[in-house]
């Protein structure tokens, strides 16, 4: 079964609110890139939170073909060390080609930011304004 763009909008929306608790707000969504597999990456601006060196933001990530996996989309929230230049996943929703959602509260090892890197555009523009 093959998902709509929309469809695939709205699932992770309602999935993102649940699963990061986040006060009701609008998000600010705004493309980031198109990576090596026409993986489209977006970050909201709304949810950018500054904790002394590390900035916390939530990203979302569509690809244009089901992965090997099984999945579609990923909402996730990251946290940057902006000086260290390093990041990590804090937690993550994973959407499904049959529509289940797995998340993830675990947070992920730190890993240092490679240069042209998915990371390394996030971390430019999250760190931009320190």
């Amino acid at each position: 079964m093959k998902f709509s763009k929309l469809t695939i909008s709205c699932l992770l929306a309602s999935t993102a609110f649940s699963f990061f608790a986040y006060p009701v707000k609008a998000e600010n969504w705004f493309f980031l890139l198109d990576d090596d597999s026409n993986i489209k990456h977006f970050l909201d601006r709304t949810s950018i939170k500054r904790k002394g060196n590390v900035v916390e933001v939530k990203a979302f990530q569509v690809s244009p073909k089901t992965d090997e996996d099984g999945s579609v989309a990923t909402v996730a929230l990251f946290e940057i060390s902006c000086r260290e230049k390093r990041f990590r996943v804090k937690q993550e929703s994973v959407l499904y080609e049959d529509r289940s959602v797995r998340a993830s509260r675990n947070p992920s090892d730190w890993e240092a930011v490679q240069k042209d890197t998915v990371a390394d555009v996030m971390m430019q523009e999250v760190c931009k304004a320190r």
